[in-house]
């Protein structure tokens, strides 16, 4: 059995996507602007896909300011766990519970608000 025999029958097996399905773009062919190609982003956030066109290649719903063709093949998607949500714990200071600080450790400014680091 010759090489090219051997290649044919170790074909990757494509799981299909369905459509309305969420899934991430890989950013393989895709130009973006980033100085390094080490430290661009391996996919572009979640796409709805929009419809299946002949088998293997897929029509994504991508932002209007992306300039892109929207059609992609089934190798640059990559699946979502849509099962995983994401759990976000918020705690917060009632208004009219104080604490007593000992020091401040740290402070820094996210989103033009000032956080700090306490002991």
């Amino acid at each position: 059995m010759n090489r090219i025999q051997q290649q044919s029958e170790q074909t990757t097996e494509v799981k299909p996507f369905v459509v309305e399905e969420r899934v991430y773009l890989r950013t393989n062919n895709i130009h973006v602007k980033q100085r390094s190609k080490k430290l661009n982003n391996k996919s572009i956030k979640l796409f709805k896909i929009k419809r299946n066109i002949k088998g293997l290649s897929y029509e994504l719903d991508l932002l209007k300011k992306m300039r892109i063709h929207s059609v992609f093949y089934v190798f640059m998607l990559q699946c979502c766990n849509q099962f995983i949500s994401l759990q976000i714990i918020k705690t917060s200071v009632e208004p009219d519970e104080k604490y007593q600080v000992e020091n401040i450790l740290e402070k820094q400014m996210i989103s033009e608000k000032a956080h700090y680091l306490i002991k």
